[in-house]
């Protein structure tokens, strides 16, 4: 399917499985940039190998980001905009359940 991403830079949290792989793999098929992070270097790494290898991805950026953590966040999106510039798609797949009103949370 042509969705007319070619090209296009998308940035995808949790992103070295489950939902988060399969969504970094539609976009790569498409022609996406992608900016991957996960937990997991490791395994991010191994998947951005992967879809580098198909040929679709025409650029894969991978960091180690925690989504909790603000600075590692910060240091993610420095990255990205080094690498890529601005942002066209963006994938936060990747949370928490915190129980209890939305007003009431924060970030701690």
């Amino acid at each position: 399917m042509d969705l007319g991403l070619k090209g296009k830079i998308a940035v995808i949290s949790g992103a070295s499985r489950g939902i988060g792989l399969a969504i970094a793999t539609e976009l790569a098929a498409e022609g996406c940039h992608l900016a991957l992070c996960a937990r997991s270097i490791e395994e991010l790494n191994a998947r951005a190998t992967h879809l580098e290898s198909t040929g679709d991805s025409p650029g894969v950026l991978c960091a180690a980001a925690d989504v909790t953590d603000p600075a590692a966040i910060d240091r993610f999106a420095e990255a990205v905009g080094e690498r890529f510039g601005l942002v066209d798609i963006l994938v936060n797949n990747a949370g928490r359940n915190f129980p209890g009103p939305f007003d009431q949370l924060t970030d701690e």
